[in-house]
């Protein structure tokens, strides 16, 4: 069969398909790359909700609160006064210094604008910077617990992540001499996200300072260090130190920063990379073949965002303390559930392990975190990402990004889903 005649009957069903014609459709580097449970217990939470069921979902990480009254008249301005077109590739001029000022005037951290690249969303510039620097045969240092996304985009690179556990007693913090252990001559870059993804965890600056003293070291000079710091503005008790404000190492670090999580903008799909010149050229080399520029409206509405204030952070911060508290007082009244508490981000990720291998009303065994996770959707009408997709089998993944209402109904119902269980 052509290869026309097999995309033709693909999508109208296998059309007759044998195993083999359907594994040489696509392109076999497609085959080493997982979907994403966050979207895959999405999609069926909103195919629940299409048959009229009522889910409650604590699996995707969007804040429930409005972007800034700001924000919303940046954008509306922008459509009035007609700025719809095309902008750089890199972003908008005002765009790309409003975010020096603000990486200068917030973290310490001197850029020029043409440090910078603004794309359609944080994931784009984390692809591109892998992209950009990775190459087949290359070691991608990865913390776990980590974002699904990162060993995934490693391995569309050619290159091979490497996992680097943490301890939830350890606050899942990084352990510096692990990380300089885990570090050979194949090593092409570490990922360091901070505040964590999805343990809520922060390095404080003296953590930080270490593994940047570890990158530093004579043995990972060749080590390139990707600073994913979406949720820096979310954070309670730990201060926020950037990787790329470690004396002697900004220029080995790329910065990856943006609106969704802070300003509540994730449908406006703005991020930014900051970093050396030479990489920055070729992510924007890769951006012009890919998606070309970022929206101008959305960059509008994100130079604003950089103006306001920063006393204008603290009622969202405040909300979302809030909430983390109520979760964790919640589940401190569930037997067998520990949780480390996180000091940032939006997210919990509680231990549930010692409910594996218990059995429901009907007579499953329940064996993982998936399969609880699946019982709790189907039986209790809640959602949540079982931990085996960001690297910790033992948990599930807690979206504290919603009502206190939702929180409330959701947390009881994961209560009397797990004490429906029998040994």
């Amino acid at each position: 069969m052509s290869s026309l005649c097999t995309a033709i009957a693909t999508a109208s069903g296998d059309g007759g398909l044998t195993s083999h014609e359907k594994e040489s459709l696509l392109n076999p580097l497609l085959s080493s790359v997982a979907v994403s449970k966050t979207i895959e217990i999405h999609a069926m939470t909103k195919n629940m909700e299409a048959r009229g069921e009522t889910v409650v979902s604590l699996c995707v990480g969007e804040p429930d609160f409005p972007p800034p009254a700001e924000v919303v008249e940046a954008t509306i301005q922008a459509v009035r006064e007609g700025h719809t077109r095309y902008t750089a590739v890199t972003g908008e001029a005002a765009l790309r210094a409003a975010i020096c000022k603000d990486l200068e005037t917030r973290k310490g951290i001197k850029y020029t604008p043409e440090e910078i690249i603004v794309g359609n969303g944080a994931k784009q510039e984390v692809y591109q910077a892998l992209l950009a620097l990775c190459r087949p045969g290359d070691e991608v240092i990865i913390p776990a617990p980590y974002w699904p996304s990162y060993p995934e985009i490693v391995k569309l690179t050619g290159a091979t992540p490497v996992i680097l556990g943490t301890k939830a007693a350890d606050g899942f913090l990084v352990d510096p001499e692990a990380l300089s252990a885990a570090i050979t001559p194949k090593t092409r870059m570490f990922i360091f996200c901070n505040p964590s993804n999805p343990t809520g965890a922060v390095h404080p600056p003296s953590v930080v300072d270490a593994v940047g003293a570890i990158l530093k070291r004579p043995h990972a000079k060749h080590v390139w260090a990707l600073s994913d710091e979406i949720y820096e503005r979310i954070v309670y008790d730990t201060p926020h130190k950037s990787l790329a404000a470690v004396s002697g190492l900004r220029n080995r670090v790329l910065l990856i920063n943006g609106f969704s999580k802070a300003f509540a903008m994730t449908g406006y799909r703005l991020g930014y990379l900051a970093g050396p010149l030479a990489v920055i050229k070729g992510c924007t080399t890769l951006q012009s073949q890919i998606t070309s520029c970022a929206s101008s409206i959305a960059q509008r509405a994100g130079t604003a965002a950089l103006g306001l204030p920063e006393a204008a952070m603290v009622p969202s911060v405040a909300m979302m303390r809030k909430k983390r508290d109520q979760v964790m007082a919640a589940l401190a009244k569930i037997p067998r559930v520990t949780c480390s508490i996180p000091q940032g981000a939006f997210y919990v990720l509680p231990d549930i392990s010692a409910y594996y291998h218990k059995t429901t009303p009907a007579g499953k065994i329940i064996r993982d975190g998936h399969e609880l996770c699946m019982y709790l959707l189907k039986e209790y009408k809640v959602a949540l990402v079982p931990g085996d997709s960001f690297g910790d089998s033992s948990t599930i993944r807690i979206s504290y990004a919603t009502s206190e209402k939702e929180l409330d109904i959701a947390l009881t119902r994961l209560g009397d889903c797990l004490a429906s269980l029998s040994q």
